[in-house]
């Protein structure tokens, strides 16, 4: 596998910002991807996300972004707002005891996509 000259690897990222929250992928597309980033601003979030993908998850399973902060308030404030589950890259990825995270991440994902946050125009 290669990667770009320059961009960091997801080895570097795990090192420098330390604090994971994933969310479900559905959380994030179509306008509540707006809602997410515009909340993101001043937080101390890496510029790249990373992803997981769960197969258990319905008939074809769920993709989890995982958003990267360098700063653990800011994990514990972005995942109290989006209802994200924390992770961590050393247990819940790779060869890791993943128990933790794929017992909570049912729960999230039975809650459905997130209602959009922004209301609608009364006339």
């Amino acid at each position: 596998m290669s990667r770009r000259k320059g961009e960091p690897t997801g080895a570097l990222i795990d090192r420098s910002h330390p604090h994971q929250v994933a969310i479900p992928d559905h959380n994030v597309m179509g306008e509540n991807y707006d809602v997410v980033h515009c909340f993101c601003k001043g937080l101390s979030l890496h510029l790249r996300t990373q992803t997981v993908f769960a197969g258990w998850a319905g008939p074809r399973g769920c993709y989890f972004i995982i958003f990267c902060f360098a700063e653990k308030e800011d994990a514990e404030l972005f995942a109290a707002e989006f209802e994200g589950i924390p992770f961590d890259p050393k247990r819940d990825r790779g060869r890791g005891d993943r128990k933790r995270f794929w017992d909570t991440a049912p729960r999230v994902l039975a809650n459905g996509p997130r209602p959009n946050s922004q209301s609608a125009p009364s006339e």
